[in-house]
C-alpha cells in the first residue's frame, strides 16, 4: 500500500509540473504575441530556435524551407547563430519575407526547458489557442503539416 501511495504521489508531482510549464508557456506566448504587432491573418506562429535539439532544429529548418511561402504562418527565428548559413540551408532570402520575424530581442525565448525545441502556436483572431513542440517525443511540425 505504501508503494502505491508513493508512486501515486510521484505521478501527481510530475504531472502537475508539466501542467505548470504548459500554463507558464501559454501566458508567455500570449504576452510575446501581444508585444509584436501580428496580423490577424496568421493562423500559426512557428518559433524556430537556432540552438538546442539538433535533429529537431533541422526538422524546423526543413519545415521553413517547405512552407515559407505560406502567408498563414509567421516564422520566428530565435537565437540564429548565422542568418547567412540558415538562408543557404533553406535556399531562401529570409530578410525579404513579411512572414519571417528575426527575434533579436528574444521576445519568444520560452522560459521553460522546452525552449530548445521548435514550437507551433495556433492562433485564432490573433490570440493564442494552443501550442506544441517538435521534440523527440512530440510531432508538432508534422501535425501542422497535415493541417495545411
Amino acid at each position: 500500500m505504501k508503494i502505491i501511495l508513493k508512486v501515486l504521489f510521484l505521478f501527481l508531482l510530475f504531472s502537475s509540473c508539466g501542467d505548470n510549464d504548459t500554463k507558464k508557456e501559454m501566458e508567455f506566448l500570449t504576452n510575446a504575441i501581444n508585444q509584436v504587432p501580428i496580423d490577424n491573418h496568421y493562423k500559426w506562429v512557428v518559433i524556430l530556435p537556432g540552438l538546442g535539439c539538433h535533429g529537431c532544429i533541422q526538422e524546423g529548418e526543413y519545415f521553413l524551407k517547405s512552407h515559407v511561402d505560406n502567408n498563414e504562418i509567421l516564422f520566428v527565428l530565435l537565437k540564429t547563430p548565422s542568418l547567412k548559413i540558415l538562408q543557404q540551408k533553406v535556399e531562401v532570402n529570409l530578410l525579404d519575407r513579411q512572414n519571417v520575424l528575426i527575434d533579436k530581442e528574444l521576445l519568444f525565448n520560452i522560459p521553460t526547458q522546452n525552449n530548445i525545441y521548435p514550437c507551433v502556436v495556433s492562433l485564432k483572431d490573433g490570440k493564442v489557442v494552443k501550442h506544441s513542440f517538435q521534440s523527440p517525443e512530440t510531432t508538432a511540425l508534422y501535425d501542422l503539416e497535415r493541417q495545411l
